[in-house]
């Protein structure tokens, strides 16, 4: 079981039972909160008790980032690619293509 809650898409849990449930169940609540960020007061005041986490915006988006331009790198590359030829010099093509006449049925 984890520990941790993680409350989202919003930034403020609500101030009613569901906050407190959550918190008999779990050590504490995460939640994704830009820098700069007006808080209500029961969000500040389970930030102070140490109830509520900030996750800093940039945490969640730079590893996503990464990935993306990974992907879209990827991507590029291989469309660059003529049909047929293997990402990688070292690989070795392991299938064989199959004339589109052996694909039909005789129905």
């Amino acid at each position: 079981m984890a520990d941790v809650a993680l409350y989202y898409p919003y930034i403020s849990p609500p101030p009613n039972a569901w906050t407190i449930r959550a918190l008999l169940y779990w050590d504490r609540i995460d939640a994704i909160v830009p820098d700069g960020v007006a808080l209500k007061p029961s969000t500040q005041e389970l930030l102070d008790t140490g109830l509520l986490c900030r996750v800093p915006w940039l945490d969640v988006v730079a590893p996503a980032h990464k990935l993306e331009s990974a992907l879209v790198k990827y991507v590029y590359e291989t469309a660059q690619r003529p049909i047929g030829e293997p990402a990688h010099a070292s690989q070795s093509r392991d299938w064989s293509r199959i004339h589109v006449m052996k694909c039909r049925t005789n129905s």
